[in-house]
């Protein structure tokens, strides 16, 4: 039989507001609300309306999986709606073997997406069998963000994959972007095998079918809007946090997985900074309202901050390895001891990483404390339009 919810109870699954009515002991009331919600107020109505419209869209990606395991009454049984999204759902606990598959699974899919991975698959275990130890290396991704982040604190693969996935829609939409059907499919699809759907399923036509609505529906926005690059590039460059300098072009593609790996790792440093950006404003204005939930989001603030100096790191190795890659090209050509000059009248891959974001100099103004004023005005514009395409 299936469960019945009062509207009072789906209302109470608000983690922002309970606005279900309640017992003497705290227990929501029950109401029939598999009759049209006749007996539903109209407020109530209203206050579940909007909610509903705010709610995530729901993830049955492992639900599905889940299903193909029950034996069914019937090879003809017919097929229900199902919604996989592009992220492995937390409401179905797996078994510990298969939550360190998935986190395997995650690894792989990191590197196939040229994303760089917090640490190297064969430490996997031992993170596992004691996260506490790795506390430091685990740091960037300890909190849980995605609505589909995995509990464990060693499940940071997991985490940062669901986070990746976000940049790489956040850089479609930047560039106004709208990917062919055959490749949001593919995408679609493999999304659904790592989080353990089978072959039967997704050769069924409601498969494609339920995946072509989703993209619809992603894009239906995008109207007769022209793909833009450059508008997106500005926006990147402004984002980019105070202390990192660019002594090289960044030009972003307007395919972004053609892009080299530092530019995309230079735009995904934007993308974090931006978020950074958004939780320093909440916690400002919540600072001197409520301490307590101000608290909640300095944490936040510094788990990100904590994420942006992870990245800036990575963009420092990065340099260094395409470093290291042009002086062996280099060394292996005979006839010319002299070090190669770019031709793009850039001075190379030479990133300097300075202050930490958000610090302000108190001394006396000059020159560079007005262009920084200037780009922190410019970045608050970029966060007023763009606050909406966070994830």
């Amino acid at each position: 039989m299936a469960t019945q919810l009062s509207g009072g109870q789906v209302l109470s699954l608000s983690t922002d507001e309970h606005l279900s009515d309640n017992t003497q002991d705290g227990s929501p009331q029950i109401q029939t609300f598999t009759g049209g919600g006749d007996n539903v107020s109209e407020t109530k109505r209203g206050l579940l309306a909007q909610q509903l419209l705010q709610a995530p869209s729901i993830d049955a990606t492992a639900l599905t999986a889940l299903l193909d395991r029950i034996p069914s009454e019937s090879d003809h049984r017919p097929v229900q709606s199902y919604y996989p999204s592009p992220s492995r759902s937390s409401t179905v606990e797996p078994p510990e073997d298969e939550e360190h598959e998935y986190e395997i699974k995650c690894h792989q899919a990191l590197l196939d997406d040229n994303c760089r991975p917090l640490f190297h698959v064969d430490l996997l275990p031992h993170v596992e069998a004691n996260p506490d130890a790795h506390t430091h290396l685990l740091r960037p991704w300890t909190i849980q963000q995605h609505p589909a982040d995995a509990k464990g604190k060693w499940q940071a693969l997991s985490r940062q994959w669901n986070r990746w996935k976000e940049f790489r829609a956040w850089q479609l939409r930047g560039r106004r972007r709208r990917p062919g059907f055959g490749e949001y499919l593919d995408v679609y699809r493999r999304d659904y095998f790592m989080s353990g759907g089978t072959s039967r399923r997704a050769a069924e036509p409601e498969f494609e079918q339920t995946a072509r609505l989703r993209w619809e529906r992603d894009y239906s926005d995008y109207g007769e809007d022209e793909e833009d690059v450059e508008r997106h590039a500005e926006v990147v460059r402004r984002l980019l946090p105070r202390g990192f300098v660019i002594r090289r072009p960044l030009r972003l593609l307007l395919d972004p997985k053609t892009q080299d790996l530092w530019t995309t790792y230079a735009e995904y440093l934007a993308f974090e900074a931006e978020c950074l950006y958004l939780l320093a404003g909440d916690a400002r204005r919540l600072e001197k309202k409520a301490k307590g939930k101000y608290e909640v989001a300095k944490a936040k603030v510094d788990q990100q901050q904590c994420r942006v100096d992870w990245v800036l790191s990575e963009i420092e190795k990065i340099k260094e390895e395409q470093k290291a890659a042009a002086c062996e090209g280099s060394s292996g050509k005979t006839g010319s001891s002299k070090k190669r000059r770019p031709t793009d009248g850039s001075d190379g891959l030479q990133d300097v990483v300075e202050p930490r974001l958000g610090k302000r100099r108190r001394m006396g103004k000059t020159d560079e404390d007005t262009t920084d004023k200037d780009k922190t005005d410019e970045t608050e514009e970029v966060l007023a339009s763009r606050s909406n395409n966070l994830s």
